[in-house]
């Protein structure tokens, strides 16, 4: 066991590719998560402004 260990501490090839692949793509969810909260809550506020209707009613003719 005590070998095992100060080989992982000795080992210095670095971060694994599937390791760095899965972390960006977590990371990558949370962003995009965050962004469709952020956005969502903007269309709701825009659409409480009644801004929407204004635009529509401009457009008809």
């Amino acid at each position: 066991m005590q070998k095992k260990l100060k080989n992982l501490i000795d080992d210095k090839r670095g971060i694994s590719s599937i390791i760095t692949t899965v972390v960006l793509v977590a990371v990558s969810l949370v962003v995009v998560v965050a962004v469709a909260f952020w956005l969502s809550e903007l269309v709701v506020a825009f659409t409480k402004l009644d801004g929407i209707s204004k635009i529509f009613s401009l457009a008809a003719p």
